[in-house]
């Protein structure tokens, strides 16, 4: 889970630890023997879901990733790609590389209104699959926790395809 600070990355980590999940927030302020005991437990398991400003973003190989959730969006187009190129690799067991963009409509941070323009249309352009869910859609948490959970690519996987 990508945030632009740290204290949104740790209220997130608390709240995904009081629903149940095994989460820590991971920053530049941890010691780095904690930030490396909480990768280890990411990647053996013990953890999941690490929740990080920018300390994930680049030079960090995260294979256990298969979703990534963007909380708050970068308005450089670097650093939205190397935050993807932490989790949209293809795994080996056939697992789904998902990606979540969160935002609120009308925002800065709504597509609509331009935001991830340098970005989104080369993602969106090799994606097995784009779904928009809207909040004031009914039933859409039930629909949108489908869709994240049916993460198993079934039959052969596909060659990935590289954005131009």
């Amino acid at each position: 889970m990508f945030t632009e600070q740290v204290e949104p990355a740790e209220d997130a980590a608390e709240t995904l630890i009081v629903n149940g999940l095994k989460a820590a927030a991971i920053h530049s302020k941890l010691p780095k023997e904690s930030s490396r005991a909480l990768l280890e437990g990411f990647a053996n398991g013990s953890l999941d879901v690490l929740c990080a400003p920018k300390v994930l973003d680049e030079g960090l190989d995260l294979p256990a990733a298969d979703l990534g959730i963007i909380l708050a969006a970068s308005q450089s187009r670097r650093q939205m790609i190397q935050r993807m190129g932490r989790v949209l690799r293809r795994k080996p067991d056939g697992r789904f590389a998902r990606f979540v963009i969160a935002y609120v409509i009308g925002t800065s941070e709504d597509p609509a209104n331009g935001a991830h323009e340098a970005f989104l249309d080369k993602i969106t352009d090799v994606a097995d699959d784009v779904v928009n869910f809207r909040i004031a859609d009914l039933g859409v948490s039930k629909k949108m926790c489908e869709y994240l959970n049916d993460f198993m690519w079934t039959g052969e996987i596909p060659q990935p395809r590289m954005a131009t």
